[in-house]
């Protein structure tokens, strides 16, 4: 009976680390549709995007010898803040590229230009690996401090990696829910949703406020994709090609 219930307190947990990553990917998706109305099918690629800067900077600071020297939490917002930056980014070059030129056609097409950015963003992480580290599968190091786990009774323990991942979904969460309903940016990102025309009307630069959107919903996967290399939950393909050394 014990066993059974720390199996089963593990699978709970698994489950809600699990879902609060899902909720940060449909976040950032279902704010990209809310404004444009069409599926992003290039916005898993960010995803990845994020997981794979996240294994970069901690490949990098074992490198330099900064993980060794770096606070532990500090190394943590680097890497956070630097997935967010970077997946953000690329999120606003695919809107830019592949999406805005297209914003008049029927809407089929910027459907099909989406599945080509999503193939082509993959070629592009391949490329880059293969060019980089002539590898796509990576190692990334893991700080100490996360390898510890919360005791809660004899046989239950919680992964800090998972409370961890908890903390910054919530945080992160939050954070978008104020900023979407109690900044002018959200208050315009939520008009141009409703009605763009009305807005550009109202002196809404609707395009600016568009590839913020995108910003902000390639940075909320970015976050997802960090969460993932520091999450203790096993991935099957192709999100095991980043591997934790413990």
């Amino acid at each position: 009976m014990e066993l059974a219930f720390s199996i089963f307190f593990q699978v709970l947990v698994d489950g809600i680390v699990l879902g609060f990553m899902y909720a940060l990917i449909a976040l950032g998706y279902t704010m990209v549709y809310g404004v444009l109305e069409f599926i992003n099918f290039a916005h898993s690629e960010i995803f990845v995007i994020g997981a794979f800067v996240g294994a970069e900077m901690l490949l990098m600071f074992e490198a330099t010898g900064a993980l060794a020297v770096l606070h532990p939490a500090l190394v943590l917002l680097l890497v956070l803040l630097t997935g967010m930056a970077l997946s953000g980014l690329a999120a606003m070059g695919l809107e830019r590229i592949a999406y805005r030129p297209l914003r008049g056609a029927p809407r089929l097409v910027p459907l099909i230009s989406a599945i080509g950015a999503s193939f082509f963003l993959q070629d592009f992480i391949r490329l880059i690996e293969s060019l980089w580290r002539n590898a796509f599968y990576l190692t990334y190091p893991t700080l100490p401090v996360l390898e510890k786990s919360l005791k809660l009774g004899a046989a239950v323990e919680v992964p800090l990696k998972s409370i961890l991942v908890i903390a910054t979904a919530l945080v992160m969460l939050l954070g978008l829910y104020l900023f979407v309903n109690r900044t002018k940016v959200g208050i315009a990102i939520r008009a141009v949703a409703q009605d763009p025309d009305t807005a550009s009307l109202m002196g809404i630069h609707v395009n600016r406020i568009i590839a913020l959107t995108f910003f902000v919903g390639g940075a909320m996967g970015g976050v997802a994709g960090v969460l993932l290399v520091r999450s203790p939950i096993q991935f099957d393909q192709p999100l095991q090609r980043i591997r934790s050394r413990s």
